[in-house]
């Protein structure tokens, strides 16, 4: 719960929570053109985000968005640390 949470506070649009059969939360949101995949790991109490658009996508910029989000994640209290990993994907490792 504590992923879904952390989702919700940080996104205007919630979009779909779903549980895997593992136990792992998992689901989409939505931030201006872009979409974020995103997987919780209990076990590593790790969020893994995805950026990616269903939008011809050449007009827009995935470092500058993952820069903004990474910065936005790294100010909550619930957060202990944050890793870009390439240009669409961030890691959010929950206290």
């Amino acid at each position: 719960m504590e992923a879904i949470k952390f989702i919700r506070n940080n996104f205007a649009y919630m979009g779909t929570f779903l549980l895997s059969q593992n136990g792992d939360w998992y689901g989409s949101a939505l931030e201006n053109d872009f979409c974020l995949n995103w997987w919780y790991k209990e076990e590593e109490r790790k969020i893994e985000i995805n950026l990616f658009t269903p939008l011809p996508d050449d007009y827009l910029d995935y470092n500058k968005m993952q820069e903004i989000l990474a910065k936005r994640f790294a100010k909550s209290d619930k957060v202990s640390k944050v890793m870009r990993v390439g240009a669409r994907r961030i890691d959010v490792y929950l206290n």
